[in-house]
């Protein structure tokens, strides 16, 4: 069997879409609108629409921990160089990704984006300011190389450091054996946290994420279709 006739077979087992009465905007969806009654859409265990409270606050704490343990990687060894770039720098990283880089390339395309308030209410960058004006078109190639480069060194450059620093204590221990320790035991804490974070994003939320254009969406095609049919007018910009 092809996989065009998977698709077809695929599309032909889903639910008839629901009828939205708003979906004759283009920028209005299920997501951007509030309030409706998503246990009768046969999309609610399919995409992630709506966060709970528990899942959002969970995620900020668990994702502030693993940016403050990296952070606290470069401390321990700035203490051993007695140099703070490293530090500084990824905090630097942090914000820039955070407030300018990610929601300019990537979260301005999404369809939380487009919900009314100045800051994002997704489950990923809750509460960040939205600097920059919702666009309509999908995300571009360049965009999403730009993006991937960016998140690669993102969590590539944490485990350089931590690589780093063992390396450098074990040459050359610190007269404090506590910094050695303290080293050891907070990568452990990075890895096990940074594990944690990528399995949610990586494992959970791409699979269900209605930023349909992403680079790293994993949406299955038939249930893009499904939501498409439901907000028809955007179907002309989403992928």
């Amino acid at each position: 069997m092809s996989n065009a006739e998977r698709s077809k077979n695929s599309s032909e087992d889903l639910p008839p879409p629901l009828n939205r009465p708003y979906s004759k905007s283009s920028t209005l969806t299920c997501v951007t609108t509030g309030g409706m009654d998503c246990e009768k859409c046969n999309l609610n265990d399919v995409l992630q629409c709506k966060f709970t409270r528990r899942e959002t606050i969970g995620f900020i704490i668990v994702n502030t921990c693993y940016r403050l343990s990296i952070l606290a990687i470069f401390y321990i060894i700035g203490v051993m160089l007695n140099t703070w770039w490293m530090m500084w720098g990824y905090g630097l990283f942090v914000a820039l990704t955070f407030f300018v880089i990610e929601p300019l390339l990537i979260c301005s395309h999404c369809p939380f984006y487009a919900q009314e308030g100045k800051f994002l209410t997704c489950g990923g960058l809750y509460g960040i300011p939205k600097f920059w004006k919702y666009q309509l078109e999908p995300i571009t190639k360049w965009n999403k190389t730009v993006m991937l480069i960016v998140g690669g060194l993102f969590e590539v450059i944490p485990f350089l450091g931590i690589i780093g620093g063992i390396i450098l204590f074990l040459n050359d221990p610190h007269p404090h054996l506590f910094y050695g320790i303290g080293l050891i035991l907070t990568s452990f804490i990075v890895i096990g946290l940074g594990y944690y974070t990528l399995k949610v994003l990586l494992g959970d939320r791409c699979k269900r994420c209605p930023n349909f254009s992403c680079p790293l969406n994993k949406v299955p095609a038939q249930y893009v279709h499904l939501f498409l049919m439901q907000n028809k007018m955007w179907k002309k910009r989403v992928i």
